[in-house]
């Protein structure tokens, strides 16, 4: 049901007033159920609740690139403050007050920012056209993405912003300088480097963090596409369809039309088989409900058995490649007027008749007293009705003809492309009722491709952000290594004259570089796991502390990490000791 609250009234009332009458119809109608009550959820949350998740872990990747790319330019700003320290000294020594060369660094870096954010605009316009063609594949009723003002101003401020609040950074380390101990003494930058080796290892861990997301989603996402469905998908083609009841009032009716129709598309050329069902899996339909079970009281106040419900046709497990466990599927003696029977999937028989056959047991979804019961006379697999990520309910099927529903999804296995049989479909069914319409026609493939659409958007856009991350830091490790080489030039042309080798120089260049890798994994670890309990919803079938995807992401941000120093470390090992000494 859908609900307004009326003007005026505060929804925070709302609860409480629907909470009452729940109270008055369970002592009215539900005496017996003293747990049944009824719920309210805002219809914005309803709408959203699938998608909020991927959102926020999608934001949350971007924020953390945002992260190391400001720690990147923070670095950049270091090196570039420590060259430009003696000319800002000599701007102090005439008179240039402290706050006036603050605000002149501060300015530089606000170019910076928007001039970043600028650039930014383009790429997202020249980007958004590309991620549109992915989402109309992903999702093909969804809106395209397009420009918008207020996420194109909330970029820049944040690029604006992001430049402002590091670039603080090297404005802070010059003020704390004494300006004649720079004119004075030459500088050694060992300030300098320490503050940039820690910039590049919180870079490290917040690429390691979301790396480690990537590859949970992504482990994920596979362990999700290889879930067995319980049915077929392949050249499947799918059609729903809604009998009038101004002309199909009686059961009867209704059903002499789904027999004339399955008769004639299974005679269609390349149809290898034709059945309906009244709720078909990976659609927006649901039916659930309770039976009993013969000979089993249920105790005053205790959960009736409950299961899904479906109507099917004799046909429909067939077309479907339902495996059939026990028993027998339905026929066509099982006809309106004959002896009622249903078909249980192995959730239920598991459930409810733990090592032994309901084969020849009876149910009935009626009041006992009816005496309506139905023989169970066939156990079949039990599918993914609504997701691939989401457990079996336990399923009960009832012939179409004994259950026949207004409304059916045709289902029809073809040898070729199932579109391709659609025209010989419309025709059928115009045939014999030129005024009814099919609707919602999608293969079964599209259907469960859909299902998968949310995760594999996440996935490729996290995927996306985590490959960015992971360059960043790269260049991070590689600019601070690079600015350390070049201020440690004399020490190493000293360490070389004294008798140290290339190699050894090598490997202290490249091992500072593995030291901050290392302080980065952990760091990233800790983040990473934290993140995880967060967005764990994402995960399926993987843990959030899965030591595979840890160990080998902390192995390959760390070979990176040594890949981008080890050009640095090249130069470094290639300095001449004769010049330096001289």
């Amino acid at each position: 049901m859908i609900g307004r609250v009326r003007d005026g009234v505060d929804v925070a009332q709302v609860p409480a007033a629907l909470q009452a009458l729940a109270d008055t119809l369970r002592r009215q109608y539900y005496a017996d159920s003293p747990r049944w009550t009824l719920g309210m959820l805002p219809i914005k949350d309803d709408l959203v609740r699938d998608t909020r998740p991927i959102v926020l872990a999608v934001f949350g990747a971007v924020g953390l690139v945002l992260l190391i790319a400001c720690a990147n330019v923070a670095n950049l700003l270091l090196a570039r403050a420590g060259h430009r320290r003696r000319e800002l000294a000599v701007r102090a020594a005439v008179g240039a007050a402290p706050g006036r060369l603050r605000r002149q660094l501060l300015i530089e870096t606000a170019v910076l920012g928007l001039l970043g954010g600028a650039a930014g605009i383009l790429a997202a316009a020249a980007a958004v056209p590309a991620l549109g063609y992915v989402i109309a594949q992903t999702f093909p009723r969804v809106d395209a993405p397009r420009l918008d003002i207020f996420a194109l101003g909330f970029a820049l401020a944040a690029s604006s912003a992001s430049s402002l609040l590091f670039g603080l950074i090297p404005a802070w380390q010059l003020s704390r300088h004494d300006v004649r101990s720079i004119l004075t003494e030459e500088s050694r930058g060992g300030s300098r480097r320490h503050t940039g080796h820690w910039l590049v290892a919180a870079e490290l861990a917040l690429a390691f963090a979301v790396l480690v997301g990537a590859g949970l989603l992504t482990r994920s996402f596979a362990r999700v596409t290889a879930v067995d469905p319980g049915f077929g998908v392949d050249h499947r083609l799918t059609v729903r369809m809604s009998l009038p009841l101004a002309r199909y009032a009686a059961a009867p009716q209704r059903m002499a039309f789904y027999t004339q129709l399955f008769d004639r598309v299974s005679a269609l050329p390349g149809v290898r088989g034709a059945g309906g069902v009244s709720e078909l899996p990976l659609s927006d339909l649901r039916n659930m409900g309770t039976f009993e079970i013969e000979g089993r009281a249920v105790s005053r106040g205790a959960d009736l058995p409950h299961a899904d419900w479906r109507s099917a046709s004799p046909g429909y497990f067939r077309a479907m490649s339902v495996g059939l466990v026990a028993g027998r599927f339905f026929e066509d003696r099982d006809a309106g007027d004959a002896s009622r029977v249903a078909i249980v999937d192995e959730m239920t028989a598991s459930k409810y008749w733990p090592g032994e056959s309901p084969i020849g047991r009876r149910i009935t979804i009626d009041d006992v007293a009816q005496g309506n019961w139905r023989e169970v006379v066939g156990v079949v697999r039990s599918v993914h009705h609504d997701s691939l990520e989401a457990t079996s309910r336990g399923t009960l099927y009832f012939p179409l003809a004994q259950r026949t529903t207004g409304g059916i999804y045709a289902v029809v296995h073809t040898d070729a492309d199932p579109l391709s049989l659609l025209p010989s479909l419309r025709a059928t069914v115009r045939a014999l009722d030129p005024d009814l319409p099919l609707y919602d026609v999608r293969t079964l493939d599209d259907r469960l491709s859909d299902t998968l659409g949310r995760r594999r958007m996440a996935t490729w856009l996290i995927g996306v952000f985590a490959s960015l991350a992971l360059a960043l830091a790269a260049v991070g490790v590689y600019g601070v290594m690079s600015y350390d080489v070049s201020q440690r030039v004399k020490e190493i042309g000293i360490r070389m004259a004294l008798g140290a080798d290339r190699r050894s120089v090598l490997a202290m260049v490249v091992g500072g570089g593995l030291r901050m890798a290392l302080t980065g994994v952990v760091g990233g670890g800790v983040l990473a796991l934290l993140l995880t309990r967060l967005a764990g919803g994402l995960l399926f079938g993987v843990s959030g502390h899965d030591p595979l995807t840890y160990v080998a992401l902390a192995v390959v941000l760390t070979a990176l990490s040594a890949a981008a120093a080890y050009a640095p470390a090249r130069r470094a090992s290639a300095v001449n000791p004769v010049e330096t000494l001289r």
